[in-house]
């Protein structure tokens, strides 16, 4: 059975939500940032298919969101990882991560000048699990992992918490560094849905500030409303605790 991980950018049905009905996109520089957002979000997902293709079954990208299958846990962690990173400081998203089944159907896409019409199925329990954890209910750019899918994730990283930070500049020449696996299941210390207990650690070994600086960097970009600050808050909270871990190994 295999791991499914579904991502979606934050922030943008409260957007769409709040203009008129008649409302002309052309002329909207707000939507200008939304068509970056989702150029970087798009671009992201190609790369880590790009870069992990061991084990990938199947990828899908609608509008704000996409899917990404893989049969292999690590393809997963490897994958899901490497979207975070790259997207935080570009555009809001979250991650959920699942496992179970999975299927597809028919697909076909029909333009006649007149209409378009786009038809893809695709169908499982590990699409329906990686969307529980996305929505699970917690707030920050994160990636939540449901119950079914913590157990594999675990394993690949043999019990490790956290990773410690590499100092790239102490690597003597031709030293190779150590092998990349992807994000580590850390807990969720209060959760609110009792299938997601659990998240993804996606720094790796990288060096934590450069992050703490992105999230600042992001809320210059896309400045939040008073009720979507909780997100950039718990970000930084999530993260103060992934470098405490860190400095307790």
């Amino acid at each position: 059975m295999p791991f499914a991980v579904f991502f979606d950018i934050l922030g943008t049905s409260n957007y769409f939500s709040s203009l008129p009905d008649e409302h002309d996109f052309s002329k909207d520089p707000e939507y200008l940032g939304y068509q970056y957002a989702r150029k970087k979000f798009h671009e992201t997902i190609t790369a880590a298919m790009d870069l992990y293709k061991e084990s990938l079954v199947f990828q899908a990208s609608f509008s704000d969101c996409a899917y990404l299958v893989y049969e292999q846990a690590e393809g997963i962690s490897k994958a899901s990882s490497m979207i975070m990173r790259w997207m935080l400081g570009n555009a809001p998203i979250r991650g959920g991560i699942g496992f179970g089944n999975f299927g597809l159907g028919e697909a076909f896409h029909k333009a006649d000048g007149r209409s378009i019409s786009s038809e893809s199925s695709f169908f499982g329990s590990s699409l329906v699990r990686a969307h529980t954890a996305e929505g699970c209910g917690l707030k920050g750019f994160r990636i939540f992992i449901h119950d079914s899918a913590v157990k594999e994730l675990r394993e690949i990283h043999q019990g490790i918490k956290i990773y410690p930070e590499i100092d790239y500049s102490k690597f003597e020449e031709g030293e190779t560094p150590p092998p990349d696996v992807g994000g580590t299941v850390i807990d969720i210390i209060n959760p609110v849905n009792q299938e997601v207990r659990h998240e993804l650690c996606f720094v790796g070994r990288d060096n934590l500030d450069q992050y703490f600086r992105k999230v600042s960097m992001m809320k210059k970009i896309f400045p939040p409303t008073e009720s979507a600050s909780i997100h950039y808050e718990e970000t930084l909270s999530v993260l103060s605790r992934f470098k405490e871990l860190r400095e307790s190994i």
